[in-house]
């Protein structure tokens, strides 16, 4: 419940107009499930109308769930989800390593002080260098774009044209429908 409580109260806020929400959750998988009916069901629940909610794994936890995880909530097939690894407690865990062993003698109330002022502290970094961040990424975006496109430009070219087509509905139609339609970029193997 809390979870449910704690993400509808996040979609609400600012989200009008939105039509999708990316949604990144260590057992999104099974959160998902039946999320729409718990929020219909409840009185203290609510989402923005016709807001579509994408669930999705980050990628620390993805390797630990079941094979067809993969495929159907990896970020790596969901389209405007940019490269991202959807983690951001985890990267967390080397600085705040750091000071546990002073917290550990710590009252509650001082250690809960001293984390607080750590996260505020990375919360502040991220924001004053997030123009420098974001410059960083868009280049190296560029670069893999092109290395990407260049890539598939060459694979394409030896192929035969209606294989290339095929490819390009199966995406289309997995990106669109999700779910099962995803796994077409599970790997097979023959064992002929």
């Amino acid at each position: 419940m809390n979870t449910n409580y704690s993400i509808c109260n996040a979609l609400a806020y600012h989200s009008k107009g939105i039509p999708r929400a990316l949604v990144i959750y260590d057992v999104g998988c099974q959160w998902s499930i039946n999320f729409g009916r718990r929020v219909e069901s409840s009185s203290s629940l609510s989402l923005p109308e016709a807001l579509e909610i994408i669930p999705a794994v980050g990628k620390f936890h993805l390797a630990a769930h079941k094979l067809s995880c993969f495929s159907r909530y990896s970020l790596n097939f969901i389209k405007g989800a940019g490269h991202l690894d959807g983690e951001i407690l985890e990267t967390l865990w080397a600085p705040f390593n750091k000071i546990s062993p002073t917290a550990r003698s710590m009252s509650q109330a001082h250690r809960q002080e001293v984390y607080d002022d750590h996260m505020r502290d990375s919360n502040w970094k991220k924001i004053v260098g997030i123009v420098v961040s974001l410059q960083k990424k868009y280049k190296t975006g560029e670069k893999c774009f092109e290395e990407m496109k260049e890539a598939y430009e060459q694979l394409t070219s030896v192929i035969e044209p209606s294989k290339v087509s095929q490819w390009d509905l199966d995406a289309s139609r997995a990106e669109s429908e999700r779910g099962e339609a995803l796994d077409i970029y599970l790997l097979t193997m023959d064992k002929g």
